[in-house]
């Protein structure tokens, strides 16, 4: 489903991670940080997205506001 790695991707993650960091961590650690980035991420596209209605210029590689957010924006930040 393209959320998850393959037992041989879990694998290499494991060695490659170990063979640099020099830690030893295993699969299970890994996933448990897999898992909570995932969760974290879903809260943090939630309130960005759909609650604040901002989102994302892939061009600019910029925060994508409406008018009406600017706005808004521009009267609570002006001294």
């Amino acid at each position: 489903n393209g959320t998850n790695l393959t037992k041989k991707g879990w694998k290499l993650v494991e060695s490659e991670f170990n063979m640099k960091s020099g830690r030893k961590y295993g699969k299970s650690q890994f996933r448990n940080k897999w898992d909570n980035l995932k969760k974290e991420w879903s809260i943090w596209y939630k309130l960005f997205d759909k609650e604040t209605g901002l989102g994302w210029d892939n061009v600019r590689n910029t925060i994508d506001a409406s008018s009406e957010w600017n706005y808004y924006n521009k009267r609570c930040n002006s001294p």
